[in-house]
């Protein structure tokens, strides 16, 4: 279960749990998530008409675990309630596409530009054609 957190929670977190610099901004636009362990975290950004996954991350001891898939899948029930698409750039193109995204678009430094577009009316993410 993801527990609605401060930024400055996560930045004690971040060096407790993460060896891996992350990078983590305190705007009035970023919602930020703890798992209840406090084994990862995650987060959400509204930009204009969407919202976008900021981050999902996992210390490093519990990767492989589900960890990872139950924040995004949480992520995705947030996000639908909004009735916005929900990007994401990231560099593990199939963890999302096994999530329904579809891809638009590569960056120059190899992320993936990805989009889940909302079935509206609060309804799960659809499928795009």
């Amino acid at each position: 279960m993801l527990i609605p957190c401060e930024y400055r929670d996560l930045c004690q977190y971040k060096s407790a749990a993460s060896k891996e610099h992350v990078s983590v901004s305190d705007t009035n636009r970023t919602r930020w998530f703890r798992t209840e362990d406090r084994t990862g975290f995650c987060a959400l950004i509204e930009i204009g008409d969407s919202l976008r996954v900021k981050g999902v991350f996992v210390h490093r001891e519990y990767r492989g675990t589900g960890i990872g898939s139950r924040m995004t899948d949480e992520l995705l029930t947030l996000a639908s309630s909004s009735g916005k698409r929900l990007q994401v750039l990231a560099y593990n193109r199939a963890f999302y596409e096994l999530r329904g995204f579809k891809v638009h678009g590569q960056l120059p430094n190899g992320a993936w530009k990805l989009e889940r577009l909302p079935s509206g009316n609060g309804q799960p993410f659809r499928e795009q054609p």
